[in-house]
C-alpha cells in the first residue's frame, strides 16, 4: 500500500503568537506540520492524486497525547491543522505549543471535515461510521495516520514523520477500441458502476495498516454515473473517460457491475455498401471482475478497468496497482502468492527472478557471490553471510535481518552504488563486514532509513551516505547502537541537506567526541558533529556545560550553518583565541546562550565578532542571547536583499550591531550596551565604535533599552525603509520624539515613535 508521508516539526513561535490552549503550555515552540515531499509519490488519486498535492481540502485533524512519567492526558483533541504558509501546516484556529515537560504522540486523519472519527491511543484504533458521497465528483480519500512514537520539542525539532494510509479503494474506468474498425463502429455515452455501497463501519487497528476485514456493515448502494450522456469517440489507446478529474473513490467492498450505454454506428464496405445496420442506444451490463481470489475492492488499491470494444464482443481487462498513477501487473501485496520463503541461495535467487514483493528468509543464507537486488522488494527475518549485497531496486527494505556478510577483503555488507534507490533497515544487526556495513553512494533517492539496528565490527565505517550534489532526500538514523572502535568513523554523511536529516536516540560505545560521527559542514570546520548521539561535544545542538576556548584556534569557533543551538544558559567564553567570529550561522534559532569575548585584537589585528550571519538562507531568531566583550555584538557579512527576517528577543548586545540583507528586523526587550573594546576618542563621552546600531533595512525596536549616547548610523538605510521605536527607554527614561536627540546620537530624522 502506498503511504503519504508528512512530518511534524517544532519551530520557535514568534512573540506575537498567543498561547491559546489551557494545559501544559509552558513551552515556547509551536507545533507545526510540514509535508515530507521526498516520500510523497507521484501518485494520482483524488486528494493526493492527479497531480494534486495532498490533501485537496488543505486540512486534517490532529490528536495529541501527553505523557510525563505515570501521568497522561489528551493534549490536542481533534484540532484542525491547515496549510497557512508554504509547506508548513499550523493550527487553523490557534497556535499550539509543545509542552515544556513530558512527551507527545500524534494521531491524525483527513479530511478534517470527516465526522464521527474516534481514536483509542491504547490500541492505536480508529472507529468511524463512514459515509461516502453519492456523487463521483465529490468522493473523498479518507486517510488515517498511525500514532507516532513519543516526541518532545527537542527530539521533534528536525523531523517527526506522520504516515497517512488510504482507507478507500480507487476505481478508474478507461475505454479503447480493439482495432481501427472497432474505433469507427462505436460511440460510448454512459458508464455506470452499479450498486456501490456508500456507508460502512471502519474499526482499524493501525498496527497492520488499514485492512479490508476491518470494514463492515457496507450499505446504502447507489449507481455511480462515471460518464453520463457523452459521445466518446474511441481510439486504439486506452483513455480515462470520467466526467470529472478527481477519480471515483469507494468504500472497500465486494465488486459490482458496470453498465455501458453505447451506439453501434453504421458501417460500409469499400464500395460504400452498408455491412451492418445502425443500432442505437445499446445497453450491456458486465461484471467488474478482478481475476484474483476474493472479488473485493481493498483499501489502498487502485483498480483500473479498461473496457475494450471489438466488433465481435465487448470485454473488460482489469488490473490492480498500489495507489499510484501507473498500471502494474496483477500481483498485489496481499496476494499470498506474492510472498516467497527462502532457505538457501538457490531458493533466494528463484524468488528474486520471479520478482515477488516479499521474501521471508527462513535461515542464514550463505552467498557464494554478490547478490544483486534489481527491483522493489522487502526482506524479512533470517540473515545473510558471505558475499555482499548490491541494491539497485527503487524501494528495498530489510526487517529483522542479520547481516554477517561483506567479510571479504575491503567488502561492505550492503552497497547502493547506482540508480535511484530508497532503502530502509529496521531492527537489523550487522557483524563481520570488513569495510562498511551500509555504503549508500547512489545517484539519488527519496529516503534512507535506519532504525533500531546494531552495528558491531572493527571496520572502516558503519554507515557511509554520500551524494555528489546537495540532496533533498530524507535521512533518518534513529534508535541504533554503534559498537567497536571503527578506524574511520561510525557514521559518515556527506552532501545531504541538513534540514532533511533526523538523527536521534542513537548510542555509541566510544565517547562520541572524536571522528566517530562525521557529518559534513554542520557545526564546525573539524566536522565533529554528534547531533543525535550520546556524549555530545559543546557543538551539539544543546550545550551541556560552560565552554572555554583558549587554545590555538583560528577562523570560526562555532559554525551552526543554520542549525538551531540551545545554550541552556551556559557560558561560551573565548580567551586568547586567534579568531574573528565567535558564532556564525545562516538561519534558524539561537537561544539561551552567553558569549564572552576578549578585549584585545588578535594577532592579525582583527576585531572580535559575537554572532555573525555569513550567508542568508532563512529567518534568524535570537532569544536570550547575551553578547559581551566583543567589538561587533551582531553583524552580517552578506549583501543584497531577501525575503527573510531577523528577530532578537530578551537579549543583550554589547558593542556594535549592524545588519543588512534581511527584509526587516525586529528587536524586542533587548538591551543595547556600550562596549569598551575600542579606546574612547574623547574622554567622558561614548565612543561610537563601542555603541552603534547600523540598520540597512526596516527595523522596529519594541521595549528595548539603550545606554545614553548610543549612536544610530542610518546612512545605509534603504530609501523606503524606516526605523520605529515602541516603548523604549534610554538610561531609564522613556524615549520620545521630543527627547530622542538628547539621549541618542546620529541622523534621527527618519525615526518614528509608536
Amino acid at each position: 500500500m502506498k503511504k503519504i508521508f508528512f512530518s511534524l516539526l517544532a519551530i520557535a513561535a514568534i512573540a506575537s503568537c498567543a498561547k491559546t490552549e489551557d494545559i501544559y503550555t509552558e513551552g515556547d515552540s509551536e507545533i507545526v506540520i510540514a509535508p515530507v515531499t521526498s516520500h510523497a509519490t507521484k501518485a494520482a488519486v483524488y486528494g493526493s492524486i492527479d497531480g494534486i498535492q495532498y490533501p485537496v481540502a488543505e486540512n486534517f485533524k490532529v490528536n495529541a497525547y501527553w505523557t510525563n512519567g505515570a501521568e497522561s492526558k489528551k493534549y490536542l483533541n481533534d484540532v484542525v491543522f491547515t496549510n497557512k504558509s508554504g509547506n508548513f501546516w499550523h493550527g487553523a484556529n490557534a497556535t499550539y505549543y509543545w509542552p515544556k515537560n513530558g512527551t507527545l504522540q500524534f494521531a491524525c486523519y483527513s479530511p478534517a471535515t470527516t465526522p464521527g472519527v474516534t481514536h483509542d491511543p491504547q490500541d492505536d484504533k480508529y472507529t468511524v461510521e463512514y459515509t461516502q458521497s453519492r456523487f463521483t465528483d465529490q468522493t473523498e480519500d479518507f486517510m488515517l495516520a498511525p500514532i507516532t512514537m513519543p516526541y518532545t520539542a527537542q527530539t521533534a525539532k528536525e523531523n517527526v514523520s506522520v504516515v497517512f494510509e488510504h482507507t478507500m479503494a480507487w476505481i478508474t474506468l478507461k475505454v479503447k477500441a480493439a482495432n481501427a474498425d472497432a474505433a469507427k463502429a462505436f460511440t460510448v455515452h454512459d458508464l455506470i458502476i452499479n450498486d456501490v455501497n456508500t456507508t460502512g463501519t471502519l474499526v482499524a487497528e493501525m498496527g497492520n495498516g488499514v485492512q479490508y476485514d476491518e470494514w463492515s456493515a457496507q450499505a446504502n448502494p447507489v449507481a455511480y454515473e462515471v460518464v453520463k450522456g457523452d459521445a466518446i469517440v474511441l481510439t486504439t489507446a486506452p483513455e480515462v473517460v470520467e466526467d470529472h478529474a478527481n477519480g471515483t473513490v469507494v468504500i472497500p467492498q465486494e465488486t459490482t457491475t458496470l453498465t455501458i450505454n453505447f451506439t453501434q454506428n453504421q458501417m460500409t464496405d469499400g464500395s460504400g455498401a452498408e455491412t451492418t445496420p445502425e443500432l442505437t442506444e445499446q445497453t450491456i451490463t458486465i461484471p467488474l471482475e478482478l481475476d484474483q481470489e476474493g472479488e473485493v475492492w481493498r483499501p489502498g488499491k487502485h483498480y483500473i478497468y479498461t473496457v475494450v470494444f471489438d466488433l465481435d464482443e465487448i470485454l473488460i481487462n482489469p488490473s490492480v496497482a498500489d495507489w499510484e498513477d501507473v498500471v502494474v501487473n496483477d500481483k498485489v501485496d496481499d496476494d499470498p502468492g506474492y510472498i516467497a520463503t527462502a532457505d538457501n541461495e538457490k531458493e533466494l535467487l528463484e524468488a528474486l527472478a520471479a520478482e515477488v514483493a516479499t521474501i521471508q528468509l527462513t535461515s542464514e543464507i550463505e552467498l557464494a557471490s554478490q547478490l544483486d537486488v534489481t527491483y522493489s522488494v522487502a526482506f524479512v527475518d533470517g540473515g545473510f553471510k558471505g558475499a555482499p549485497i548490491n541494491v539497485t531496486g527503487s524501494v528495498v527494505s530489510f526487517e529483522n535481518v542479520a547481516f554477517a556478510n561483506g567479510n571479504g577483503t575491503d567488502e561492505s555488507a550492503v552497497y547502493v552504488r547506482t540508480g535511484n534507490t530508497n532503502i530502509s533497515f529496521e531492527n537489523c544487526t550487522f557483524t563481520d563486514y570488513q569495510w562498511e556495513a551500509i555504503q549508500y553512494v547512489s545517484e539519488s533517492g527519496d529516503w534512507f532509513n535506519v532504525n533500531g539496528c546494531t552495528f558491531n565490527a572493527e571496520a572502516h565505517r558503519d554507515l557511509h551516505l554520500q551524494v555528489k550534489y546537495a540532496s533533498e532526500a530524507e535521512v533518518k538514523i534513529t534508535n541504533n547502537k554503534f559498537y567497536g572502535t571503527d578506524t574511520d568513523s561510525y557514521v559518515t554523511v556527506y552532501g545531504f541537506a541538513h534540514e532533511r536529516m533526523i538523527l536521534e536516540s542513537n548510542e555509541t560505545e566510544e565517547a562520541a567526541n572524536t571522528v566517530n560521527v562525521w557529518i559534513s559542514d554542520v557545526f564546525n570546520g573539524n566536522n565533529l558533529t554528534l547531533k543525535g548521539f550520546v556524549n555530545p561535544t559543546p557543538y551539539h545542538a544543546a550545550l551541556t556545560q560552560s565552554t572555554i576556548l583558549n587554545g590555538d584556534y583560528t577562523g570560526y569557533q562555532m559554525v551552526l550553518n543554520g542549525h538551531d543551538l540551545d545554550g541552556n544558559g551556559y557560558l561560551f567564553t573565548i580567551q586568547k583565541s586567534d579568531v574573528m567570529f565567535a558564532v556564525t550561522t545562516s538561519k534558524g534559532h539561537i537561544r539561551n546562550l552567553d558569549i564572552n569575548g576578549y578585549n584585545t585584537r588578535n594577532s592579525n589585528n582583527k576585531v572580535l565578532y559575537g554572532v555573525v550571519v555569513t550567508k542568508n538562507e532563512g529567518d534568524l531568531y535570537l532569544y536570550n542571547v547575551n553578547v559581551a566583550n566583543t567589538a561587533y555584538a551582531f553583524n552580517t557579512q552578506t549583501s543584497g536583499s531577501c525575503d527573510y527576517t531577523l528577530t532578537v528577543e530578551n537579549s543583550s548586545l554589547e558593542g556594535w550591531t549592524s545588519y543588512s540583507s534581511f527584509k526587516s528586523a525586529k528587536f524586542i526587550n533587548t538591551a543595547f550596551v556600550t562596549g569598551d573594546f575600542f579606546e574612547n576618542e574623547v574622554a567622558g563621552e561614548v565612543n561610537v565604535w563601542n555603541a552603534t546600531v547600523k540598520p540597512y533595512v526596516t527595523t522596529v525596536f519594541e521595549g528595548c533599552t539603550f545606554d545614553k549616547g548610543f549612536n544610530f548610523d542610518l546612512s545605509e538605510l534603504g530609501k523606503d525603509d524606516t526605523v520605529t521605536f515602541k516603548g523604549c527607554k534610554v538610561a531609564g527614561v522613556e524615549l520620545t520624539a521630543d527627547n530622542v536627540a538628547t539621549y541618542l546620537k546620529g541622523d534621527l530624522d527618519v525615526i518614528s515613535f509608536e
